[in-house]
């Protein structure tokens, strides 16, 4: 029950105006009584000023649980859902890389295969290649001009697909789109009057198995009317355009001519692939129809989410990039500081893991950096290896415009405390020389 002069008190704040009421309290809070209170019903675990230690066995758990659990997830997904051969000279079976793993992650057996099992039920992803159709060069000059106006096509094909277009009893120089949906098929665009045409275009194709299909890529000359003074023009100048004129002449109208055609089987590629591949013939007539170079890669899309979710494809690299080089050091025992090296399954299961997820050659370099820069501060590393990184990176930005992911990437560097200030400022003046 309040006392009278309790009652009295609060009388007299109703008598006074709302800014002395106002300075009133302000005096009561502040007061020594008032903070005495505040001290009596206050809770003992607020008047903590500093956070106990948490136990390092519990610290341990939950680090695995958190950040290596998912981080293993993703590699066993890696694994299970590999396509194409590996670049390295060893090769390794599901089983190699699978005991690999757990013994960088240090993993039981049985928390092994009770991830092994969760990953088995997980979503697969949609597989795809993704092809980059650089340029070509020496290719077939089929107009009048003695140049083309090439393009090409570019499809997946099943085997099933490919035994009926062979078994057509009408022979032609090309029925492999006729075989195919609109909806698959890819078209580059076309070049004008050329003979060493430069594309530069990049196309993901989807496909089911990898076993029994095969990628096909027919380059043609587009064929536009030509006025009669144009031609008339042409051969005048040379004798071999009238002998091109007769051949247009019993060409069907609207006709494109086949160029030469490229076939790949998935089975037979490497995760990345980078070369010129000759142009085939349908006939003998003209064997000799040029090159082409291509850029292929393996990819998922559509990779299921609940693997590690809300990571990118980028933070999971460094995460396991620096577990394989923890695990690596601490086997090798040595005192010599560390300089770059990993065992085979670790350079296989990277490579895997970049590719499959389209992490670019400038991402990867970025992601040794950073992760090596951490551990640079509690292991012996090679400071060599930090700078070696740091050249590649530079290299990879000045030779090429970084696509929007790339840069995006970079920016959030700047608020990472992994990275130290002397990289920053190297990628500051990189961007001011750029601009």
């Amino acid at each position: 029950m309040s006392g009278p002069s309790e009652h009295i008190s609060r009388g007299e704040h109703f008598l006074q105006t709302p800014e002395k009421v106002k300075f009133a309290f302000r005096l009561e809070q502040f007061s020594p009584i008032h903070q005495r209170k505040l001290g009596v019903t206050r809770k003992p675990k607020d008047r903590r000023d500093f956070k106990e230690e948490e136990n390092p066995e519990v610290k341990a758990r939950r680090h695995k649980e958190e950040e290596l659990k998912p981080l293993y997830k993703e590699l066993l997904y890696t694994i299970l859902h590999k396509i194409g051969k590996s670049t390295s000279a060893e090769v390794f079976t599901e089983a190699q890389l699978h005991l690999y793993i757990q013994e960088a992650f240090t993993m039981t057996k049985s928390e092994h295969d009770t991830l092994v099992e969760k990953v088995q039920n997980t979503e697969p992803p949609v597989y795809c290649l993704m092809v980059t159709v650089k340029e070509a060069k020496g290719i077939l000059g089929k107009d009048i001009s003695g140049f083309s106006d090439p393009y090409c096509l570019l499809m997946m094909l099943e085997d099933e697909k490919i035994k009926t277009s062979r078994s057509q009893s009408k022979p032609c120089k090309s029925v492999v789109k006729d075989f195919v949906a609109d909806d698959k098929i890819y078209q580059t665009e076309i070049k004008k009057q050329t003979l060493n045409p430069i594309w530069n275009q990049t196309f993901v194709l989807e496909f089911g198995h990898i076993s029994g299909t095969a990628f096909h890529l027919e380059m043609w000359d587009k064929d536009e009317e030509v006025s009669l003074t144009q031609k008339l023009e042409e051969i005048r100048t040379s004798l071999t355009s009238i002998r091109r004129m007769i051949k247009e002449a019993k060409k069907e109208k609207g006709t494109d001519d086949f160029l030469g055609n490229i076939v790949l089987k998935l089975q037979d590629l490497h995760c990345t692939e980078d070369n010129w591949y000759k142009l085939e013939p349908r006939t003998e007539t003209y064997p000799d129809r040029g090159q082409c170079h291509l850029n292929l890669k393996f990819i998922h899309k559509a990779r299921d989410e609940t693997l590690s979710a809300g990571r990118s494809a980028y933070t999971n690299y460094c995460g396991i990039l620096q577990q394989f080089v923890q695990a690596y050091i601490s086997k090798e025992q040595s005192s010599a500081p560390w300089k770059g090296a990993l065992c085979g399954e670790a350079q296989t299961l990277l490579e895997l893991y970049a590719t499959q997820n389209d992490l670019s050659p400038f991402l990867q370099d970025l992601a040794k950096w950073v992760a090596y820069s951490k551990l640079y501060q509690s292991l012996e590393v090679d400071s060599s290896v930090l700078l070696q990184q740091l050249t590649s990176i530079e290299y990879h930005w000045h030779q090429q415009e970084l696509p929007y992911q790339q840069v995006k990437s970079l920016s959030e560097l700047g608020t990472n405390p992994q990275v130290s200030s002397c990289f920053l400022i190297r990628m500051v003046r990189m961007c001011k020389l750029r601009l």
